[in-house]
């Protein structure tokens, strides 16, 4: 067995607007504005929101910038594996289990060969996340794309998933909800799981 240290590795970085996230989404204003009316009546999204975005929450602000962190197994990843290219049956242990998006890069690894396992997921996106730093341009621009398109059907099934919810209450006052709102909100139970943190 081999010990080596790896130092923690944190980048200073610029972050994308609350509202242009979603406008990407929600390209029709009235029903941007109906999303953005309910987001921010939900205390639980509010708090999710200010946790990102800080306590002055500027939803159309370009000009927000954090602090993110490399993970350890993407710091192992990098520096033990991918950047050397080392394809060999690999297991990494670390102290708490592995994020959605760390997990989503070692999936991304693992089509292209690499033969990684981990402990455990967990499950939940945090946005300080870094995505890691490889020698291999190729690699780094496809694992970018595949982790973006996987968080952009994150994005949309939530956001489709409110609006449905907005139109349901709008159309059925008073009611409960229909059998299409419920079957709706099973389909998007995975995805609420993991859209806690943003």
């Amino acid at each position: 067995m081999e010990v080596h240290r790896l130092e923690p590795t944190m980048t200073v970085q610029s972050i994308i607007s609350w509202k242009n996230i979603i406008k990407r989404f929600i390209t029709d204003n009235g029903r941007y504005e109906n999303f953005l009316e309910a987001y921010l009546n939900d205390d639980k999204k509010i708090d999710n929101i200010r946790h990102v975005y800080g306590e002055n929450v500027q939803l159309d602000s370009a000009d927000i910038r954090q602090t993110v962190k490399l993970y350890a197994e993407m710091n192992i990843l990098a520096n033990a594996l991918i950047n050397e290219g080392d394809k060999n049956r690999a297991f990494i242990a670390t102290s708490k289990r592995c994020s959605y998006l760390c997990e989503l890069y070692i999936r991304f690894a693992r089509t292209k060969g690499y033969d990684i396992y981990i402990s455990g997921t967990y499950r939940k996106i945090y946005h300080l996340w870094k995505l890691l730093d490889v020698n291999d341009d190729i690699f780094y621009n496809k694992s970018l794309s595949y982790i973006l398109k996987k968080l952009n059907q994150i994005i949309k099934d939530e956001t489709l998933n409110l609006t449905e919810e907005i139109a349901s209450s709008d159309s059925e006052t008073g009611s409960v909800g229909s059998n299409e709102n419920s079957t709706s909100h099973n389909v998007n139970k995975e995805f609420r799981s993991i859209f806690k943190e943003i």
